[in-house]
């Protein structure tokens, strides 16, 4: 597997646990405190090792931001390939939840971005974008993932700086660090005329087939 092929693997990857976790973790957000060290939703485990307190501020004030920022260290194993990729955290109450990848913290592989009304995925090395509502993606749709859901999953966690996640073979560790509030970042994506629309299945279907 070439390094461009395992750098959007991994972003499908990601996306795809996120999503996952974020139906089984709704159902324990609100039973859980915002300081608990572990959570153990019905489709997805999740362990965190320890908990961070960037700029001495409190889990409790930290969850009260509208603006967050954070970088992250991605690796993702299925047991027969195995890749750690850079990222981006980028977090606006209400608004947007964005995750970028980013091959060695110099170029933008892919980006996935949730806000209310659709759900952005962009593949920058096919130069294609899917722009769907939640309703209109079958993985979505089939484990009633909202807006809402993810953003409750994010914001109960982002405080931890490493998330544990596994999906049958495959696991997802991602390291969350220099976290950071009210950095100014733009608020929904834009799109080149020159990236194709299509499809979240085929997008999917074009990536893992490449």
């Amino acid at each position: 597997m070439n390094r461009i092929k395992k750098t959007l693997w991994c972003l499908v990857c990601t996306m795809s646990i996120i999503i996952v976790t974020s139906c089984g973790s709704h159902r324990t957000v609100e039973g859980t405190s915002a300081g608990s060290s572990s959570a153990t939703p019905g489709t997805g485990k999740i362990t965190t090792p320890g908990t961070a307190k960037p700029d001495d501020t409190t889990i409790s004030e930290q969850l009260q931001k509208d603006n967050v920022t954070a970088k992250l260290d991605i690796n993702v194993n299925d047991g027969s390939n195995e890749i750690s990729v850079d990222g981006k955290l980028q977090m606006k109450r209400n608004t947007v939840i964005r995750v970028i990848i980013t091959p060695l913290g110099l170029m933008e592989a892919g980006r996935l971005e949730f806000t209310p009304d659709y759900v952005l995925f962009i593949d920058r090395i096919h130069k294609q974008y899917v722009k769907e509502r939640y309703d209109e993606v079958d993985m979505l749709k089939k484990n009633g993932i909202t807006f809402k859901k993810i953003q409750e999953t994010f914001w109960s966690q982002y405080t931890k700086n490493r998330v544990s996640l596994s999906l049958g073979k495959t696991s997802l560790d991602i390291n969350i660090k220099k976290i950071s509030y009210d950095t100014k970042f733009e608020a929904t994506s834009d799109v080149s005329a020159k990236y194709e629309r299509v499809a979240m299945k085929d997008a999917l279907a074009k990536i893992t087939g490449m």
